[in-house]
């Protein structure tokens, strides 16, 4: 499924040096058999690009490398695709869904929250949402990086707000890179901050802490920028542009909301399938 473009980037750059994936066509129809090479390439000027984001290939990454080096070790293929991807692939979802546990568990913990109200909020977290179906049946989505990366920022935005430690700052910021490295559009989470805040005037006071250490603010945000830059040069790499808009003909309709449909549908309805 979509898993496949969110991967593809890392054989891409460090096995094949091919940005426009076509060897993704010969793996795929080796190694799946049941169903056709998912559309995620984009044209664009005329030269293919991968619609998706980079952030969920960087936190794949390590697993990546580890299946690479192992691959060689017991004789498999070193081409991304081969058994030991998979599984590597497979327990780095699963691994960031226990960092994201682990952070939700701070969280609580600075809400107040005993260890035993932590881990049965944790509990639903995993068995009552769809995060369990995105950590052990489509690994290579999206989804379990952008619950670690959220749940991580959260807590350490919590932290500044509450406590007002500066060493909060920086993973604060490094965090909300990866948010919008891995969905832009999950920089929504942004939002929540008046919520944990609790009050305009306990926000507006954290926020005067922040610019108060301004050298650490705008170095964490500079090193924030760079993680979100990586995804400029790939689309540099890929089509000769810094900024493209890789959806092509997908877009917002805000002239046709479906709230209901968004709610209920039988097709992805949020409490037709989250309970």
């Amino acid at each position: 499924s979509d898993g496949l473009g969110y991967y593809s980037y890392l054989p891409a750059i460090f096995i094949y040096g091919d940005f426009s994936q076509e060897f993704v066509k010969e793996k795929f129809t080796k190694y799946y058999t049941n169903t056709g090479i998912p559309d995620y390439m984009q044209v664009i000027d005329n030269k293919p690009v991968d619609k998706y984001f980079l952030g969920t290939a960087v936190m794949m990454y390590p697993f990546f490398m580890t299946a690479h080096w192992l691959s060689f070790y017991f004789h498999q293929a070193p081409d991304g695709y081969s058994i030991l991807y998979q599984y590597l692939i497979g327990l780095s979802a699963v691994f960031y869904i226990f960092i994201g546990i682990f952070f939700c568990n701070r969280l609580l913990k600075l809400y107040g929250a005993t260890t035993r109200q932590a881990f049965f909020i944790c509990v639903l977290l995993v068995f009552g949402t769809n995060i369990y179906f995105y950590a052990v049946v489509e690994s290579s989505m999206s989804h379990a990086y952008s619950f670690a990366m959220i749940s991580a920022f959260l807590y350490f935005a919590k932290g500044i707000i509450d406590l007002e430690k500066t060493k909060y700052i920086i993973p604060a910021f490094i965090s909300l890179g990866m948010i919008v490295l891995i969905r832009p559009f999950n920089i929504m989470i942004l939002l929540a901050l008046p919520f944990l805040s609790g009050s305009i005037q306990k926000l507006s006071q954290s926020l005067r802490f922040i610019f108060r250490h301004y050298i650490l603010t705008i170095s964490a945000a500079l090193i924030a920028f760079i993680l979100i830059s990586l995804q400029f040069i790939i689309w540099y790499k890929e089509s000769g542009h810094f900024i493209v808009y890789s959806y092509t003909y997908e877009r917002f309709y805000f002239n046709k909301p479906n709230i209901l449909n968004v709610l209920v549908s039988y097709q992805k309805g949020l409490f037709i399938y989250t309970p």
